[in-house]
Order: C-alpha cells, then sequence, then structure tokens
C-alpha cells in the first residue's frame, strides 16, 4: 500500500498550544513539517508559539515530543466525511 498511514485518511489531527506555558522558545515551529505552528504572536509582552491552520496538522507529534515543557496537546478526532 502506497501513501499516508491509515490514521491520516480517517482521523483530524489537531494542536493546542496553552499560551500560559509556552516559553517563546519555537522549537515547535522549526520542527513543523506543514508549518502549522509558527511564532511571534505577543501575549502579554512576551512572544508565543501559536497555531496558524490547525486543519494542516498531519499528526507526526513532532511539535508534541520537541517540546521540553510540554505547553502542546495534541489531539485527534474521527474524520467526518459526506
Amino acid at each position: 500500500m502506497y501513501g499516508p498511514p491509515v490514521a491520516f485518511h480517517f482521523y483530524k489531527h489537531s494542536i493546542v498550544i496553552d499560551e500560559e506555558y509556552c516559553t517563546g522558545c519555537f522549537r515547535c515551529a522549526g520542527i513543523c513539517p506543514t508549518k502549522t505552528v509558527i511564532g511571534a504572536r505577543v501575549i502579554d509582552g512576551r512572544k508565543k508559539a501559536f497555531v496558524k491552520e490547525p486543519d494542516d496538522c498531519i499528526g507526526c507529534m513532532k511539535c508534541f515530543n520537541f517540546c521540553q515543557i510540554k505547553a502542546i496537546t495534541c489531539t485527534r478526532k474521527p474524520r467526518e466525511y459526506q
């Protein structure tokens, strides 16, 4: 079988960055293959990473695994087909 794993077809992945815990190191932005995570949103005078296009997340979990303080939560839900 060719193409992405089955999970990519049946699940919709998304990530959430907890702005309270994010230190603004932007490692997640550098490792994200789809550039779903980018940095430079200013909150309370500090730069934080944020999710630009949540629907572009492919669920690779690289950002989650790279975040040393675990400010990122990854979820997956069954994809709705019409």
